[in-house]
């Protein structure tokens, strides 16, 4: 880590101090070439400072930019002594990861493997849901998918991606899914539980299946019973076992591998970035790659939270250059534009079963003890409510705008005063909501929380702007900003339903709905567009016309 940081310092240096003193009698000349010196790279000095970093040795001496050219990786548009743009930078950068062994052995997976929650559950490696829980719940989590990368140097990257399958809303649709299956599969509509991997049995002596939790010391949990066909949850539903993605394997494996609203790699930023298209052809794969990657993170549209923009054609400065060949590095400086690290209240140990608490006071984690004997660990057992293996998780989110909401939310420093000073450092969590369904975050601080569905009405009323910063995109923050000083205003007698103004892609709603002060409140969809309040006064912002 030393040698890295060693390493980074240096390289910054160079990036920063590559350029000659000015001469008295030239300083107007000279400062508007410095400045231009330092505020952008040459192609020469960025291949020079990347190929020192991966410890590739040089043509003769010095000579790195020959050695990147024998080796393949400028673009023949590329001119040493050129700045260069970061679609070319992004080409380099690709083309040195596939050619150092060392680099594609910790970047380029040899191997990736997509589970469902029920795999995890099966595998002792989480416990989102078990045999007991109802099957609507299970069919709440079909949004849910794992990606495990296995890396040359051993090394595996778990990430849990909530993508949402496409043209259902799983919280809805769930029954109109598994008719939909049922007669598109007739001859798959049947009990059969997977037991390839050895993770399910079958017991000859009782002719049923079962699974056993690395904790339970042996305990066979029974997931099915000869001639059984159907099963009766806690709510008194009754459903034959064919439609159960726990009994029918056939069933899981179509939910896996069900086209979700994005690719599960990196071709999904090609579908999120609005100038994927201005791209050149011979770019748009680095680009994709290192965005999958977090070396490279797009940024939000200046005209929709929901999109992304590469901005290709952009010249790379001397901090990007820095920042770019710091990620290549060091995995811990990059940032996937749709993940963000989740530190979670609470997690089980699936070898012991023993859970654990975040404790606010004491900065760390404890093991949750028996409420009725506090020398006795209060143990995971079947039908609990579901809980990690791992105090933190990459998370991966298809909700762009909820996304924009929570990273603003988890950066914000005026949040992270209020973390400090009246929330006691509480991290954030992750769990099922039953009431609502699927996955609720509690916002790193605190005061907010949402579920990964943006037309849920318990999403919009729960951010007043104030206590949220509100995302909205680059071309209407002025007019944002205008309208929340005249609008908050008690001065402005606002309509019962108030208003609901649109600012590209989402929503600020004006109201006074207590009755005591006007307020304004983000919305990721149209409030009265969800029979919340279909009175409300709608508006269309116009966004910045220099802002394009």
């Amino acid at each position: 880590m030393r040698k890295l940081l060693s390493f980074i310092a240096i390289i910054s240096l160079l990036l920063s101090f590559a350029f000659p003193v000015a001469h008295a009698g030239t300083i107007s000349k000279t400062v508007q070439a410095v400045s231009n010196k330092v505020q952008y790279i040459t192609a020469g000095e960025f291949v020079t400072s990347l190929l020192m970093g991966a410890k590739v040795k040089p043509n003769g001496i010095a000579d790195y930019w020959g050695k990147a050219v024998s080796m393949g990786l400028i673009p023949a548009e590329v001119k040493k002594d050129k700045p260069l743009t970061r679609a070319q930078a992004s080409y380099i950068v690709w083309k040195l990861i596939n050619s150092v062994p060392e680099l594609k052995n910790k970047n380029i997976p040899v191997k990736a493997e997509i589970l469902t929650p029920w795999d995890l559950t099966i595998r002792g490696r989480g416990y989102l849901y078990d045999f007991l829980t109802n099957l609507n719940f299970v069919m709440y989590w079909a949004d849910l998918l794992v990606i495990d990368n296995y890396y040359a140097d051993g090394t595996r990257e778990t990430k849990y991606v909530w993508d949402t399958l496409k043209g259902y809303i799983m919280r809805d649709d769930f029954e109109k899914f598994l008719y939909d299956f049922a007669k598109k599969n007739p001859d798959k509509l049947k009990v059969a539980p997977k037991t390839e991997g050895g993770y399910i049995k079958y017991d000859p002596a009782t002719k049923s299946y079962y699974y056993c939790l690395p904790f339970e010391n042996g305990i066979k949990n029974s997931l099915l019973s000869p001639d059984t066909k159907y099963a009766i949850d806690f709510g008194g539903t009754k459903w034959n076992l064919a439609y159960d993605l726990r009994r029918n394997k056939y069933l899981e494996e179509y939910i896996k591998n069900y086209p979700r609203r994005f690719a599960l790699d990196y071709t999904r930023f090609a579908q999120m970035a609005d100038d994927y298209t201005k791209i050149p052809q011979l770019y748009r794969e680095p680009m994709l790659r290192l965005a999958d990657l977090g070396i490279i993170t797009p940024e939000m549209s200046p005209l929709f939270v929901a999109k992304v923009r590469f901005n290709p054609a952009k010249m790379l400065t001397r901090s990007d250059a820095v920042q770019l060949i710091t990620r290549v590095f060091d995995k811990s400086k990059r940032d996937v534009y749709d993940e963000f690290v989740w530190q979670l209240r609470d997690y089980v140990d699936m070898n012991t079963g023993i859970v654990y608490l975040w404790d606010d006071y004491k900065k760390d984690y404890k093991p949750r003890m028996s409420i009725y004997n506090k020398s006795v660990y209060n143990k995971l057992k079947s039908g609990d409510v579901p809980v990690f293996s791992e105090p933190k998780i990459t998370f991966r989110m298809d909700k762009l705008k909820l996304l924009a909401l929570i990273k603003e939310i988890m950066n914000d420093p005026v949040e992270k005063y209020y973390w400090t000073k009246f929330w006691n450092n509480r991290i954030g969590n992750s769990f099922v909501v039953y009431s609502f369904a699927g996955l609720e975050f509690y916002l790193p601080y605190g005061r907010l929380h949402l579920i990964p569905w943006e037309d849920k009405g318990f999403n919009i009323v729960n951010f007043p702007v104030g206590w949220v910063t509100p995302v909205v995109p680059k071309a209407y923050l002025a007019e944002v900003k205008k309208d929340f000083k005249y609008y908050t205003s008690n001065n402005v007698k606002l309509p019962p339903d108030g208003i609901v103004k649109r600012y590209g892609d989402v929503y600020m709603w004006y109201v006074n709905r207590f009755g005591s002060m006007n307020m304004a409140y983000w919305c990721s969809v149209n409030p009265s567009n969800s029979n919340f309040y279909p009175n409300a006064k709608i508006m269309y912002a116009k966004p910045d016309p220099n802002i394009k």
